[in-house]
């Protein structure tokens, strides 16, 4: 046998012997959906400023009527988060409408109806039931919020939700609840996160449940008296998996106005279609119905 050969037979046994590639498998961030989100568990959405005026306020109005998503494209961040969210968990449209996860909303100041059917941006028709509650930023827009945005107030909002949450999910054992949220509401559910054993100390438990996961987008930065936000990413604070995405051209997280207000929207759409959730169903952006990322002025 030539050196050649005998070479080529040594490295052939050698690369027999070596251990095959590790498989990572999921991450982390990939496990924490199905895990959190599981069939007969509860998402809750966590609004932001004006949903009073944008969506309460609309409700009481038509208590029957469907909300059409589309109608309301600016309005319904949160409550696409927590579809999406759902859907990232491996819920089909059809799973929803049929009832396999269940939905609430906290903060809105409805007060006519316990329930509403709301017609997401695909089209599906999801039964929402009322939380209860409404957000101390709950009327007008940012500039009629300016003196509530502060630590004070994002405890008092955590410690509403807390408690209408109890009542809320009645009955029942081994349940998972996540809460899903948007800019003021991102406070509000970080907030709890972080102080999830006081609330719980203070109030008691929740019955049957455990608030195991929270998705939070548009955060600010940065927020007076005190309380400061966990930041963009992935970890577990207290016994909270918590989630927080931030759009790089958001102006309500970078405090940067130069990039308009669209930029504080996660609903991803160019024209018409709906290209997902940004930060759980999708990593694409869009500005005003226009794909890409909100310019400077």
């Amino acid at each position: 046998m030539s050196r050649w050969a005998a070479a080529f037979v040594i490295c052939a046994a050698c690369a027999a012997d070596e251990a095959p590639p590790i498989d990572p498998g999921p991450s982390l961030f990939d496990q924490v959906w199905p895990e959190s989100i599981r069939a007969g568990d509860a998402i809750v959405v966590v609004p932001g400023t004006g949903t009073h005026t944008d969506v309460g306020t609309l409700i009481d109005a038509a208590p029957t009527a469907d909300f059409v998503a589309r109608d309301h494209i600016t309005s319904v961040d949160p409550i696409e988060g927590a579809i999406a969210a759902a859907q990232r968990a491996g819920f089909s449209g059809a799973d929803l409408e049929a009832g396999a996860v269940r939905f609430g909303m906290w903060g809105a100041g409805i007060e006519k109806t316990a329930a509403f059917t709301y017609v997401s941006v695909d089209g599906f028709r999801i039964h929402f039931e009322v939380v209860g509650g409404k957000s101390v930023c709950g009327d007008g827009g940012i500039p009629d919020n300016l003196l509530n945005y502060n630590t004070g107030n994002a405890e008092v909002d955590a410690r509403d939700l807390y408690q209408h949450l109890q009542t809320w999910l009645g009955a029942g054992s081994d349940r998972n609840v996540s809460l899903v949220s948007h800019s003021w509401g991102g406070v509000v559910a970080e907030y709890f996160a972080q102080h999830v054993a006081t609330l719980e100390h203070d109030y008691g438990a929740l019955p049957g449940a455990r608030v195991v996961f929270a998705t939070a987008a548009g955060v600010p930065g940065f927020v007076p008296g005190g309380f400061v936000p966990a930041g963009p990413g992935f970890r577990t604070v207290e016994t909270v998996k918590l989630y927080e995405v931030d759009r790089p051209d958001d102006p309500a997280h970078t405090f940067d106005p130069s990039r308009g207000g669209n930029g504080h929207h996660y609903v991803i759409m160019v024209g018409s279609e709906y290209l997902g959730w940004y930060g759980i169903t999708t990593e694409e952006l869009a500005c005003a119905g226009v794909a890409g990322a909100c310019p400077t002025h």
